[in-house]
């Protein structure tokens, strides 16, 4: 049996996330939370969120399972919408900067069928 977990519109490019992101793939679920709290980056702490929300949404449907058991199957990370800023340059021109968002989908299994 597998969950899962959406996390949308966070504000931090896909390249920040997915590098973080490709260390969690086929692991356990309570060695990649203890990897993902410890770590500096802003982007361990949205993967880290969106772990615990897939693990709440599998104690919802198995409540009597014990949740470290549970297996990482995924992490995908896919590009979200780019706000467009202009900065202002030299006469009277402007440079446009992309303001880049991810979204984060995660599936848990127990590693039965």
């Amino acid at each position: 049996m597998e969950s899962r977990s959406i996390k949308k519109y966070i504000r931090i490019s896909r390249r920040k996330v997915a590098r973080l992101a490709s260390l969690c793939s086929n692991k356990r679920l309570a060695n990649v939370k203890a990897q993902m709290a410890i770590l500096p980056q802003d982007s361990a702490r949205q993967i880290f969120k969106a772990l615990r929300s897939a693990e709440a949404n599998y104690q919802v449907k198995n409540p009597n399972f014990n949740t470290d058991n549970l297996i990482v199957r995924s992490i995908n990370v896919e590009v979200g919408p780019s706000f467009k800023r202009m900065l202002p340059r030299a006469r009277g021109s402007a440079d446009t900067i992309k303001k880049r968002s991810a979204h984060i989908r995660v599936v848990l299994t127990d590693g039965q069928k």
